[in-house]
């Protein structure tokens, strides 16, 4: 089990916004992080948030296609921006 040791704590799901990615930014979100997913379809990623939301969980996403350094960019400029709110 994942101890997440502060409710601010952000973590990315590099993996796809459904299927296993989702089950992973589901669990945790629900273990305390506040998860940012992605996906490189912006339907995924909106189904996802919309879907953990809906459940109280904190979570947000963006389309990040990993073969593209400005989406890669915007990803880890989300989880830094996160992480370092109080």
């Amino acid at each position: 089990m994942l101890s997440i040791s502060s409710p601010a704590q952000a973590l990315a799901v590099f993996v796809s916004a459904h299927r296993i990615g989702f089950a992973v930014a589901q669990r945790l979100a629900q273990d305390g992080a506040h998860v940012v997913v992605s996906s490189r379809k912006q339907q995924n990623v909106d189904q996802a948030v919309a879907t953990l939301q809906g459940e109280g969980l904190s979570m947000t996403g963006t389309v990040c296609h990993v073969g593209k350094a400005e989406d890669r960019e915007r990803l880890v400029a989300m989880v830094t921006s996160i992480r370092s709110m109080p």
